[in-house]
C-alpha cells in the first residue's frame, strides 16, 4: 500500500496531496483488475490443460501455438473442400442416360 512515512513528514503542497490522492485511487483500483485478471488466467489455465488432456497431450509440454495453429489449418482446408464440394454440386454431373450422378458415388 502507499503509504507517507512517518519520519521526516513535511506539509504536503497542493499538487502532491493530489497527486497522492490520484495514485491511491489508482492504485486500489489495479489491485482489483489484477485480481479479476489473475482469476480468469486460473480458469484460461485450467480449461487448457482439460484441452490436452482431451487430446491425449501432456499439459506441460502442450504448445497452445502449435495446438491454435494445426486447428486454423483444418478449418482453412475444411471451409476450401466444402467450397469444392458446392461448386461440384452447383454443376452436378450428368451420367451418359442423363440423370444427376450421385455425390456418394464418388466417396467410396
Amino acid at each position: 500500500d502507499i503509504a507517507m512515512p512517518r519520519e521526516g513528514k513535511k506539509e504536503l503542497d497542493g499538487s502532491t496531496s493530489t497527486f497522492i490522492q490520484i495514485m491511491t485511487e489508482f492504485h486500489e483500483g489495479a489491485k482489483i483488475d489484477l485480481g479479476e485478471l489473475q482469476a480468469k488466467m486460473n480458469v484460461m489455465d485450467s480449461r487448457f490443460q482439460a484441452l490436452a488432456a482431451y487430446f491425449g497431450e501432456d499439459a506441460k509440454t502442450f504448445n497452445p501455438n502449435d495446438f491454435f495453429a494445426h486447428v486454423n489449418s483444418f478449418v482453412e482446408q475444411f471451409e476450401k473442400s466444402l467450397a469444392e464440394m458446392r461448386q461440384f454440386q452447383k454443376e452436378k454431373p450428368k451420367t451418359s442416360d442423363g440423370k444427376e450422378e450421385s455425390m456418394m458415388g464418388l466417396f467410396t
